[in-house]
């Protein structure tokens, strides 16, 4: 939380996402001074009625600024009942991201990517090469 203030004293942008964060420590970043959530939805532990960790943050108590959160539009990343939710629970806050890679203007097939790896084109959707997987995304991610 020292380094989200310290950011915010120098005039940096601190976002928060693609994290197992709960909602108290999502809490805690935004009142250190976090005020961006990069990709809601995505790579973070999924909303639960309990702790529902940092896509919480857009039902959190109004004396807490309210983050801007960037989302991934394109019908393959997220749902697109979970982006009404999201926008209509804050819509000034909504930043539209495309995550697009320029594997995307290619044929359908299968590339060499990184560290070894290969990815497969599908219509709109890139993948690790024999899994579901989405490309950008370590299987090992996934719990």
């Amino acid at each position: 939380m020292n380094v989200i203030s310290e950011c915010k004293k120098r005039g940096i942008v601190f976002s928060i996402g693609h994290s197992t964060a709960g909602i108290e420590t999502a809490e805690m970043a935004v009142q250190s001074g976090a005020t961006l959530i990069t990709h809601l939805f995505n790579a973070m532990r999924q909303l639960h009625h309990r702790d529902p960790g940092i896509v919480g943050l857009l039902g959190s108590e109004d004396t807490l600024p309210r983050p801007y959160y960037g989302i991934i539009c394109d019908g393959i990343h997220i749902h697109k009942s979970c982006v009404k939710l999201a926008y209509r629970s804050h819509p000034k806050g909504a930043i539209l991201v495309t995550d697009a890679m320029a594997y995307l203007g290619l044929p359908n097939g299968t590339y060499d990517w990184t560290n070894g790896k290969k990815i497969t084109k599908e219509g709109m959707r890139l993948h690790l090469e024999n899994e579901e997987t989405i490309a950008g995304r370590q299987s090992s991610q996934l719990n």
